[in-house]
């Protein structure tokens, strides 16, 4: 009776310790940015952004053997923590020969959109009339060179090969850096308040900028980039080791199990752009 119910204790007791050491589900922790249209933060009462949709509506609820979690950073510091966090992944990224080296990048884009711009207040336009070319976009080369002007850009922000190239070259004298949790916002206070003479950024972007600040869209102008491509396209990232791999494997075989998934991401940028914005986006894309 007695070795009974200690075997029966015991039982219990492996038992319980078996249940007790099954595996925790693994991690994976998603790096963003507060954007507008893209990342919105909980509680700023706008709709979710295009890779809120992207996480939320497609990746996680595909991927429901990890325990996701995300977290919101500046561009800088979500650049060192995709290099340093091996369970890092980003929902979308430029791709640039100066960050090839530095994390995996799914094989297929995961949005194309358009290229990013300068924005400048329309009273403040006529200085840079000299820099347009025939089809009114801006050679940023020249521009860079004039002493006068200046821009204004994120720090850790990529804007297209070309683009950081031309202002790497010019150096830091003609470029006024904003950092902080939501930069964009920064640059457009900045902009308003004449601390420079133009901001990069994408074209959705300076509605809810001009929203968020109370000021009416049409004191903003936008131009295109001459020297770079009219398209960009925005790619899943991960952590460059064995982890970011094997995590980086499993989102890209969500996307082949589920071919629409691809559409619907494209769809979530797509209703963030003006009817203006998203006929252009067509006609580059051969669309109707």
């Amino acid at each position: 009776m007695t070795r009974c119910l200690i075997g029966s204790v015991l039982g219990f007791f492996f038992g319980a310790t078996s249940l007790l050491a099954q595996p925790a589900p693994a991690e994976l922790h998603w790096l963003v940015i507060a954007l507008p249209l893209v990342h919105e933060l909980p509680g700023s009462g706008a709709r979710p952004g295009f890779l809120d949709r992207l996480l939320n509506e497609v990746i996680i609820p595909g991927l429901p053997g990890y325990k996701h979690s995300i977290e919101v950073l500046p561009f800088e510091r979500r650049n060192r923590m995709l290099a340093e966090d091996e369970l890092a992944c980003v929902p979308g990224l430029l791709r640039t020969p100066d960050r090839e080296g530095r994390w995996r990048y799914a094989a297929a884009p995961v949005v194309t959109m358009l290229a990013s711009g300068i924005y400048a207040l329309k009273d403040g336009a006529a200085k840079f009339k000299a820099y347009e070319d025939a089809n009114g976009a801006i050679e940023l080369g020249r521009l860079l060179e004039d002493r006068q002007l200046t821009l204004g850009a994120a720090l850790g922000r990529s804007n297209g090969p070309v683009v950081d190239a031309l202002l790497a070259k010019a150096g830091a004298s003609r470029v006024s850096i904003a950092a902080g949790p939501q930069p964009v916002l920064t640059l457009g206070r900045m902009l308003i308040a004449r601390r420079f003479d133009g901001m990069l950024g994408q074209p959705y972007e300076i509605a809810a900028v001009a929203k968020t600040l109370n000021m009416p869209e049409d004191r903003f102008r936008f131009w295109p980039i001459s020297e770079q491509p009219p398209l960009q396209s925005i790619y899943i990232a991960c952590h460059r080791g064995q982890q970011g791999e094997t995590r980086l494997a499993d989102i890209e075989r969500l996307f082949t199990r589920n071919p629409r998934a691809r559409d619907a991401a494209q769809g979530f940028y797509e209703s963030s752009l003006s009817t203006k914005d998203l006929a252009k986006l067509h006609k580059l894309m051969g669309r109707r």
